[in-house]
């Protein structure tokens, strides 16, 4: 690797790999350990988080509902979506 990144300059953006490439990954490349144990650490947060399901139904403004079992994952990516959302479209509408 060239040059490290500063903690700052990372792109943090989480994606969902199946084990087997990062298996192959870890079996083939030569990295510093500290990366190793990033990686490790996010792949065991992904896992226990792809577990988890929503106890009940959640509204997000302006109008979308997930539904009891869906997945924790799935609605804090809906989360993270609105915050691109101009003020107005993260309110729910007054009745």
């Amino acid at each position: 690797m060239s040059e490290e990144q500063s903690p700052a300059s990372r792109d943090e953006r989480l994606v969902t790999l199946p084990m087997w490439i990062i298996e192959a990954v870890r079996a083939e490349v030569r990295l510093e350990s500290h990366v190793w144990s990033d990686m490790a650490r996010h792949v065991e947060a992904s896992l226990a988080q792809g577990e988890q399901v929503l106890p009940c139904d959640v509204k997000l403004p302006p109008a979308t509902v997930f539904c009891k079992g869906t997945k924790v994952s799935t609605l804090m990516l809906g989360i993270q979506q609105r915050l691109k959302f101009p003020a107005h479209a993260r309110e729910f509408e007054k009745t």
